[in-house]
């Protein structure tokens, strides 16, 4: 299958509700209405629009951008701590000097602050605009998403086993990986692994 195969316009909400939906135990919770979910997506990124919020798409919704995968049930971003004391409507519930944990509404939204030269770096240098069905976003590219942890409640300890299985990951399963693709992936995650050594 190509990239070309991959729909080009990933439905953000559907996603997150469908995550939701089918995760396994959640049959138990109180049910919140799919739509109502969806709707709370959209008003979220157009938010982010209207404020003129800089952010950058991270995590398992930017991946589908590029592969075929699995529901998630939250969002992940890039952002500066100034952008997200800007958004008073993203309620904060968790926050250290790398990662934010906030809900807007229903919506899981999961924060790695630029604070962090790691994640600051992959604003700046790995970014491109992708067509969502919601709105075109800010996203990071697939060497972006190899340099961010699948997710922020990990620690620094375990940066240089995510960067490794990572990169093995998108080796074996994106559809654009050619041998320069390949190479590329590999020397990031050097580059990677010694940041982590550093730090």
């Amino acid at each position: 299958m190509s990239s070309a195969d991959i729909s080009p316009r990933v439905h953000i909400g559907e996603v997150v509700r469908n995550a939701i939906a089918f995760k396994p135990g959640n049959h138990q919770e109180p049910s919140m209405n799919s739509d109502q979910l969806i709707e709370t997506v959209t008003r979220f990124f157009s938010l982010l629009r209207e404020r003129r919020i800089e952010y950058v798409l991270v995590g398992g919704i930017a991946l589908l951008q590029y592969i075929e995968g699995r529901n998630t049930e939250d969002i992940d971003l890039i952002m500066a701590v100034s952008s997200l004391e800007r958004l008073p409507e993203l309620v904060v519930e968790t926050r250290d000097d790398d990662f934010a944990r906030a809900r807007f509404g229903d919506l899981k939204v999961a924060v790695l602050l630029t604070s962090n030269p790691l994640f600051d770096e992959v604003r700046k240098r790995y970014t491109t605009t992708r067509r969502f069905a919601e709105q075109d976003i800010p996203c990071a590219t697939v060497e972006g998403l190899v340099s961010t942890p699948f997710r922020p409640s990990t620690g620094k300890g375990t940066l240089r086993a995510l960067v490794f299985t990572k990169t093995m990951w998108l080796r074996c399963c994106t559809p654009i990986a050619t041998n320069l693709f390949k190479e590329q992936l590999a020397c990031r995650a050097e580059l990677l692994i010694e940041y982590a050594a550093e730090h």
